[in-house]
């Protein structure tokens, strides 16, 4: 075997490699799910008759709608505080960057300092989530 005959193997298996699926979710983003899950329920608990349903696709797409954002926010907060994924890692489980992870973080820490509720609201949260 030379080395164009290398080079050739090389691509193949290369090739190969990127027709393959991608890997499932890894095990440390389930984490987020579980904290997905707890803020939905939780506005259709707040809510009751008023809610307006926010669904997980909502909470992991792109949208921009207030209260999507809000609960966005609040599951990123309880993912950041209840596990050891890094900034990046949050941000790709819910298709955000590290930046958009941080300022989301540092605004409900802002909204829990002006509003007591709020700041009820995610201790209790956190509790079910730990």
């Amino acid at each position: 075997m030379n080395y164009l005959d290398e080079i050739e193997e090389a691509k193949k298996a290369r090739l190969a490699r990127l027709q393959q699926p991608p890997p499932k979710r890894l095990l440390p983003e389930r984490h987020s799910d579980k904290c997905v899950n707890l803020v939905i329920g939780t506005y259709r608990q707040k809510l009751g008759k008023r809610y307006l349903p926010i669904t997980r696709d909502d909470i992991f797409g792109p949208s921009r709608k207030t209260s999507i954002v809000l609960a966005r926010d609040v599951a990123i907060y309880l993912t950041r505080k209840t596990s050891k994924m890094t900034l990046p890692r949050i941000g790709k489980s819910f298709n955000k960057t590290h930046s958009s992870v941080i300022y989301s973080i540092a605004k409900v820490e802002g909204m829990m300092k002006k509003s007591l509720i709020l700041k009820k609201d995610i201790e209790r949260l956190l509790a079910e989530v730990k």
